[in-house]
């Protein structure tokens, strides 16, 4: 479980180095920059099954699969400019913004 912890402290620590929206504009496959930066840095992608992209409204949000929800940890959705909109929990009461989402809707864009 600590593992888990520390693995999302270092993801939202990565999110947020992402500030500007022109450094997330653009790429292969029309990736923000901080996701490819993710999808590039092992020490991230050791921890993540796969990125998945849906779009919500004009937006596209990312899916940072690493299995964690099911060992009760959180697994954490972004949007273009790589900032948190919401996440998931296997055991705990969803969070509103988890109704926005289908988890059928995604697409893999990087698989580990």
């Amino acid at each position: 479980m600590k593992n888990i912890l520390l693995f999302a402290l270092f993801l939202l620590i990565s999110i947020a180095a992402c500030k500007k929206e022109t450094d997330c504009c653009a790429g292969p496959e029309d990736l923000p920059v901080c996701i490819q930066e993710m999808i590039a840095d092992t020490s991230i992608t050791n921890h993540l099954l796969s990125i998945r992209r849906t779009t919500v409204g004009n937006e596209q949000h990312f899916w940072l699969n690493s299995g964690a929800s099911m060992f009760d940890g959180a697994e954490f959705i972004v949007n273009e400019q790589c900032d948190t909109v919401c996440y998931w929990l296997c055991f705990c009461f969803p969070p509103a913004c988890a109704d926005d989402y289908d988890m059928n809707d995604f697409e893999v864009v990087w698989e580990n």
